[in-house]
């Protein structure tokens, strides 16, 4: 019973208040007509009064019936209005969510947009490798005597090669900055889109949207993968040059403060690139929402 008068009450709030107030009006019009003709027929009124008699009633008709049509009209129009704005929003999602995630994967090459959660999963022990060999070299910088030697340079330099190798294969976005800018707008400006165009049309049309906790993410990976591999690429290959040439000084030469200062280059950018991908392994698993949502709204 509860149910059922909190329904009503809440159909009632929803009817436009014009309505309502027709409502409020008409009837008790309709019942006092109602009541007049009963009173009249039990006292013999409408003989020879036929014309008069049927006026009346046609008129208690409609003070009943106007309200209760327009009631339901009213709210027929508005749920068909309704239903073209959820069909209008699923298209309109579907479409968005589509793009983004093919800017998403532009970010890659065409061998691996696939399954590029698989290749950054491949590509991540390199990273940390580069990270640890690149932390130990900057650690570990000890004296021989009267000079300062850079042990384990060969080493490293073998394992950057390797994956920096490895990134090109797997990202379109190592070719340039410009190129890894480009993308990086190109793809905030769509998550913009849904973020702020296609999500109030989506709740505002009771359909299902992503978590905040995972929008969230996905717009804190973006700006933290702005600029793609580009600039820690040059930041290792400069600080490695520079660690080459005066792998072996005297304690006394100038060499010693640029020397330490590239080392620490080389730890800080290698650390950068391994929180790049981390950010970027996560932008590619927020596809799977994305997908998800899309699923919903066709179903």
């Amino acid at each position: 019973m509860t149910t059922v008068t909190h329904r009503i009450k809440t159909y009632w709030e929803d009817t436009p208040p014009i309505i309502r107030w027709l409502c409020c009006v008409l009837i008790p019009l309709g019942i006092t007509t109602g009541t007049i003709g009963l009173y009249g027929d039990s006292h013999g009124w409408w003989e020879e009064r036929s014309f008069l008699a049927n006026s009346l009633s046609s008129s208690t008709g409609f003070l009943f019936g106007a309200p209760f049509a327009l009631a339901v009209l009213s709210h027929l129009g508005r749920a068909q209005t309704e239903a073209i704005e959820r069909r209008a929003a699923r298209r309109q999602s579907s479409r968005a969510l589509a793009e983004f995630r093919e800017l998403v994967l532009e970010a890659f090459t065409e061998s691996t947009r696939s399954d590029p959660k698989s290749a950054l999963d491949q590509l991540h022990p390199q990273a940390i490798e580069v990270q640890r060999q690149a932390i130990a070299l900057r650690d570990a910088y000890q004296p021989a005597g009267g000079t300062w030697r850079i042990e384990g340079l060969d080493r490293f330099s073998v394992a950057l090669t390797d994956f920096h190798e490895s990134c090109k294969q797997l990202f379109e976005l190592g070719a340039s900055m410009e190129n890894g800018a480009t993308w990086a707008g190109k793809t905030s400006a769509q998550w913009n889109i849904l973020d702020s165009e296609i999500r109030p049309q989506v709740s505002a049309s009771g359909l299902s949207w992503m978590t905040p906790e995972t929008s969230f993410k996905i717009a804190q990976s973006i700006r933290a993968v702005e600029r793609g591999p580009r600039p820690w690429f040059a930041g290792q290959r400069k600080a490695l040059g520079s660690l080459t040439v005066h792998r072996s000084f005297s304690t006394s030469t100038q060499q010693w403060a640029a020397t330490r200062g590239s080392l620490k280059r080389m730890a800080d950018e290698s650390i950068a690139a391994v929180r790049w991908l981390a950010q970027m392994w996560w932008l590619v698993d927020s596809l799977d929402a994305t997908r998800a949502i899309e699923s919903q709204h066709q179903s």
